[in-house]
């Protein structure tokens, strides 16, 4: 079975919600963070860097995958249950709305961070979505196949 982590817990968890009986400055601090995590996610611009693929999501997510450990990449529906994150046992959806999805299965397991600070389990299948999907997945494509020419040419 998949088992789903309810992150708008952890958020409040992460950002140390202790709100009674505070300074009004640490009321208004934890708001704007609050407020933050409802209005970043839609600053999200996930990146084909030099040798990584860079996930972001506002400030609540930011990861790396080097292109070498990317095993796979392909259109999806497979829909989590929650956004814009959700964390089932294998797979860390990255994603603000259920189309477009783009499935990025891992070669090796990675760990990610959620809110830069909080490690979650390793998970070996990473979803996002994107507008121009078949565009994305062709470029990503190459640049896979560009790693593991390099890989082999250093054997």
């Amino acid at each position: 079975g998949t088992q789903l982590l309810p992150l708008t817990q952890m958020a409040l968890v992460a950002q140390g919600h202790r709100l009674s009986g505070e300074s009004i400055g640490k009321n208004a601090r934890a708001a704007a963070l609050s407020a933050g995590m409802i209005v970043s996610p839609w600053i999200t611009a996930h990146e084909l860097g030099a040798g990584h693929l860079v996930i972001r999501q506002g400030l609540n997510f930011r990861g790396q995958i080097a292109y070498g450990n990317i095993a796979a990449v392909h259109a999806t529906e497979r829909k989590p249950t929650h956004f814009p994150l959700a964390l089932y046992r294998h797979t860390l959806f990255v994603a603000l709305w259920p189309v477009n999805l783009v499935a990025i299965r891992l070669r090796q397991p990675q760990r990610f961070r959620l809110f830069h600070v909080l490690p979650v389990w390793k998970v070996r299948e990473v979803v996002i979505n994107m507008d121009r999907r078949d565009a994305f997945i062709a470029d990503l494509r190459v640049r896979m196949a560009a790693a593991e020419m390099q890989e082999v040419q250093k054997q």
